[in-house]
């Protein structure tokens, strides 16, 4: 009987193990207006190369090109100290991090880290992160003049 107790308590933690993993990134559903709202910055971002900083950081930072007339530009936020080359998030998916192809077009929404200098843009997969190209006309009129009036 005893035996059957230990191998219980250890089945418990097992499956235990398998939901926190399940739970380790979820994000308030929201619509896509309000997570442009609640964020600190937006760009229009192509994305030049990604380099990854291994354990103990387990970072992935993209490389951005934000410059270039109407191309691909900043569209809100202070950009005052930060470096707009670069955008950083958790290298896994379970710990909010998010993959982004390279040659790409986005529209990048994210909070600035202020703790670094320079700042730094950073984003996660609660984030509004979308191809540049999928945006419909009307997503792309409210990122580029409609959140003036649009956000509370």
């Amino acid at each position: 009987m005893r035996c059957a107790g230990t191998i219980l308590i250890l089945a418990i933690f097992y499956v235990n193990s398998f939901i926190q993993d399940a739970r380790a990134c979820s994000c308030v559903p929201l619509q896509k207006r309000l997570f442009y709202c609640n964020a600190e910055f937006a760009v229009k971002a192509k994305v030049v190369n990604e380099q990854r900083w291994p354990f103990p950081r387990d970072i992935r930072v993209y490389m951005i090109k934000t410059g270039g007339g109407k191309l691909l530009r900043t569209l809100k936020g202070n950009f005052t100290n930060v470096d707009l080359t670069k955008v950083y998030t958790q290298s896994k998916s379970s710990t909010c991090g998010i993959t982004l192809e390279q040659d790409k077009v986005y529209l990048l929404t994210g909070h600035i880290d202020a703790s670094k200098c320079p700042h730094r843009l950073s984003i996660v997969l609660c984030d509004w992160i979308q191809t540049w190209r999928t945006l419909s006309r009307t997503e792309k009129t409210f990122v580029t003049k409609g959140y003036l009036n649009g956000c509370p």
